[in-house]
């Protein structure tokens, strides 16, 4: 089931599965400023999601 991992909320309606179509191995997501706040970085190249707040 889709979540975001810092808030363990899972995401609901259209999100719940549109994330859910690509069938990623794990169903974690956050957003980009979470992944600053953890003091990660992200991938050059990597691709993004737009979910629907």
């Amino acid at each position: 089931m889709p979540r975001n991992l810092i808030s363990k909320k899972p995401y609901r309606g259209f999100n719940f599965w549109y994330l859910l179509s690509f069938g990623f191995e794990r169903p974690y997501f956050l957003t980009f400023n979470q992944v600053k706040q953890l003091g990660a970085s992200i991938k050059k190249g990597s691709k993004s999601f737009m979910v629907i707040f």
